[in-house]
């Protein structure tokens, strides 16, 4: 499509977690503008190699048959892994993470896993607006709301068959998703995903209270409410801010108290 000019890759579990950079504070996808001389899949690639670090082997390499996403003006390649390989493919990237240039180090701050439900509901998370557009279609076609149909189209004329999921009530939007199936059969490489059919409200880890505002544990995978959760007063605020739960405040490991301030070890070595 003439109208593609960037490309970027989600890696995902079936559990619905999937892997995010920080950019200027804000979640975003690995990804950039195409050159010239590269292949749409090429261009993918490349930019994972330049913004994390590397291109896991234990995660295919990207081709005509990779399942993607069209939203605005970028292709969006949806890499399943395994779950028993989602934390290894998550670890390889925080390993090769520090080996970056010093372009890419400046401009991608962090690299994190990320709950796709969560960030599709909770509003006090930064997401980029595309990157957003990107996680509701996601979620809408894994679970399509009563109200509304969902037009599964199969078309052949080539070696393998496509299969195009696109909701009857935005007939003008240009995301749609797209999946291939070399055996000749129709694919939904979605249905194995198992994801909440609402995600309007979620319990605390620890206490079980319902709500709304929730944080994610820096240390572990938690999300506790505002009760369970410890921050540093030093650190500005915003996402960046360290900010851990109940049980990892308890080592004693990662914050450090005096009287009403309570430090992170980034903050008490800025200090010395």
């Amino acid at each position: 499509m003439e109208f593609i000019r960037r490309a970027a890759v989600l890696f995902k579990s079936p559990l619905g977690r999937g892997i995010f950079t920080t950019e200027k504070g804000v979640l975003n996808l690995p990804g950039g503008r195409i050159e010239p001389s590269e292949s749409i899949e090429e261009t993918a690639m490349r930019e994972v190699r330049e913004e994390l670090g590397c291109w896991p082997e234990i995660v295919p390499t990207l081709s005509d048959s990779s399942m993607f996403v069209d939203c605005g003006t970028t292709r969006y390649f949806i890499a399943e892994v395994l779950e028993d390989d989602f934390l290894a493919t998550f670890t390889i990237f925080r390993d090769a993470f520090a080996g970056r240039s010093l372009k890419e180090r400046c401009k991608i701050t962090d690299v994190q896993v990320e709950n796709i439900p969560r960030l599709c509901s909770h509003n006090k998370i930064h997401v980029r607006r595309e990157v957003e557009e990107l996680l509701t279609m996601i979620k809408d076609v894994l679970h399509p709301p009563l109200v509304s149909g969902i037009v599964l189209g199969v078309s052949s004329g080539s070696a393998s068959d496509a299969l195009t999921i696109q909701a009857v009530e935005s007939p003008a939007s240009q995301s749609v998703v797209h999946g291939h199936d070399n055996s000749g059969s129709a694919l939904v490489p979605a249905q194995s995903v198992s994801l909440p059919a609402s995600v309007d409200a979620y319990t605390c880890d620890l206490c079980n209270i319902a709500g709304q505002w929730f944080n994610k544990c820096k240390e572990c995978d938690r999300w506790t409410c505002k009760v369970d959760t410890f921050w540093c007063t030093k650190c500005p605020k915003g996402r960046d801010k360290y900010m851990i739960c109940r049980v990892c405040n308890d080592t004693g490991r990662f914050l450090r108290r005096s009287g009403k301030i309570w430090t992170c070890l980034v903050c008490q070595t800025s200090q010395q």
